[in-house]
Order: C-alpha cells, then structure tokens, then sequence
C-alpha cells in the first residue's frame, strides 16, 4: 500500500508577493472597437439624412382641400387632399393625426383667422340660403 505524504502548507503572509506582467497586444480589441463605433455613427449619420428628408421642416406641402375627418381613440385623423388633373377627382396625398386636444387648438387659431377675414372684408358670413364660400353647406 502506498503512503501518500504530505506537502508542507505554504503562508503566504511571509512570503512576498509578486506581480507578473505579461505585454499584450491590444491593437485588435482597439481596432474592432473604433470599426464598431464608425459603424455605429455611419448608421446614425443615415438615419438623420432620412428622417431630415422626411420632416424637412421648411417643406410645405399644397392641398386643395381636407377630406374625411376621424376620430379614433381620442386622435384626430383627416385627409389631405389634392385634385388629379387627369380624372379631376379628389386624392388623398398625404393623412394627419393630432390628439383632440392639439385638433380643437388649430381649430380655435382658424377660427380666429376667419374671423379675421371677415373683418378684413375678403369672406362673407353665413346667411341663410346663401351661396359662395362663407355659406353653410345645405343638407
């Protein structure tokens, strides 16, 4: 049988420490991370082009007219519209969606603003079996 022994216990108070340096190369790790970070910025450098584009914020945009106006849980939907030349009919080009608090905001500003216009003698007032564009849609 064999006898095993044992290993005299090692106190590592008594002994010093000492430290290894080992040199690594760190240049592939910097690499991929500064490769990482351009992506990155590319990627959000495209998004900004795109959604500038898309909210161009002196864009306007000419309608002839609103068409359907809905309202769904708690927005405000109406159509933007213009006449096609081809059919002379009505298109939607372009749909908005206000909260209905924002909707009865613009709808006060307008309001004002035809207010405005009659004063200013460029719209009539509504009168009872009356025509032009100030008069009340019948029915």
């Amino acid at each position: 049988m064999k006898s095993y022994q044992r290993k005299p216990e090692i106190d590592m108070s008594k002994q010093e420490s000492q430290t290894i340096v080992q040199k690594t190369n760190s240049f592939p790790v910097i690499a991929l991370l500064l490769a990482n970070l351009l992506a990155v910025l590319l990627t959000m450098g495209i998004l900004l082009v795109r959604t500038k584009s898309l909210v161009d914020s002196g864009a306007k945009i000419s309608v002839d007219r609103i068409g359907e106006i809905k309202l769904e849980e708690g927005n405000v939907t109406f159509d933007l519209m213009n006449l096609d030349p081809a059919t002379n009919r009505p298109k939607v080009i372009q749909q908005v969606s206000m909260k209905d608090d924002d909707f009865l905001k613009g709808f006060g500003q307008m309001e004002g603003l035809v207010k405005k216009m009659i004063q200013a003698g460029l719209i009539k007032t509504n009168t009872p079996g009356g025509s032009g564009p100030g008069a009340a849609p019948s029915e």
